[in-house]
This record gives C-alpha cells, sequence and structure tokens, in this order.
C-alpha cells in the first residue's frame, strides 16, 4: 500500500507541475489573482474540516514551491490575513477552529522565513511568488519583496490579526 500511495502522489505531484501554467488566467503577478484564488478555492474548503485547513495551506505553498506563473505568496499570504481577520466575527465555532488550523500552517513557514536566517531569500527571494503590486505615486509596480520588506509585511498581519483576536475576545 505504501509503494502505491508514494506512487500516486509522485503522479499528482508531476501533473500539478504540467498543469501549472493553466491555473491563473495570466503570468502577470496581481493581487486580484491571489484574493480569487483564496476566496474561491481556499477559503472555502479550509472552513469544512480540520483536515481541509491543513490540506488548504499546503497547496498554497505547493503553488508557489513549483513557482506557478501568476501566483504570488505575498499577496496570497496578505489576502489570507486580512480576509481571516474580517471572517472572525461572523463565523461559527467550527468554522473559527478550522480557519486557527489553517492559520496554525501557514504562520508555521511564514515565521521560518522571518526568523530563521537566510531561508527566506533560499525559499522565496527570485520566485515568482516574492512579487507584489507596488502602488506608488499612482503608478502601479510589480517588484521582488525583500527581506526587509517582508519583516514590514509580517508586522502588519501580526499587528492585523492581534487586533481582530482582542477585538473577538471583548
Amino acid at each position: 500500500d505504501m509503494k502505491h500511495q508514494k506512487e500516486r502522489v509522485e503522479s499528482t505531484l508531476n501533473d500539478l507541475n504540467d498543469e501549472k501554467v493553466n491555473f491563473f488566467a495570466s503570468e502577470e503577478i496581481s493581487r486580484e489573482a491571489a484574493k480569487a484564488f483564496l476566496i474561491y478555492c481556499i477559503y472555502p474548503r479550509a472552513t469544512q474540516s480540520p483536515d481541509d485547513a491543513m490540506y488548504s495551506s499546503a497547496v498554497a505553498f505547493r503553488l508557489h514551491k513549483i513557482w506557478t506563473p501568476g501566483f504570488s505568496i505575498m499577496h496570497y499570504l496578505d489576502e489570507l490575513i486580512s480576509v481571516v481577520s474580517g471572517a472572525l466575527f461572523g463565523v461559527t465555532e467550527a468554522e473559527a477552529a478550522n480557519l486557527a488550523i489553517l492559520l496554525c500552517q501557514t504562520l508555521k513557514v511564514v515565521n521560518q522565513w522571518r526568523h530563521e536566517d537566510g531561508l527566506y531569500d533560499k525559499e522565496v527571494l527570485g520566485k515568482p511568488g516574492s512579487s507584489m503590486e507596488n502602488n506608488e505615486d499612482g503608478e502601479t509596480t510589480v517588484g521582488p519583496v525583500s527581506h526587509k520588506d517582508f519583516i514590514q509585511l509580517y508586522n502588519k498581519w501580526q499587528y492585523s490579526l492581534g487586533a481582530a483576536l482582542i477585538g473577538c475576545l471583548k
């Protein structure tokens, strides 16, 4: 059974890698693509069960790992924190528990990128997922997020989650 399972997993990962160019309508990095992926694919599945929440987190990081064109892990993470922070006030207890698992699994990786020297540069920088739209002076540009800028994003995400959780407790 283990041999069959390993073959099946390898086949599925190969298929995923082969089809990655078809996952997003454009190879251009955009916040809208990450938001649509989160809203239509990740969020509905993640709220269903603990296993689905763990799976959803793994899928997002797999898309990043295989260099999926058009997918920005930075935009995805930014949207995830925003959506979850807002949704906490209107979900059931079971959905909140599943979202907590999604966040826990996601933040395990994000915390490593933040705190382990060189890991962000190794796993993120230089991949399509490291790019993010930047709106300055009314002009939109897309560029890689440095580790320094990632730390600023990380702090923003922590503040946003903290504020939402404290609000829930009040």
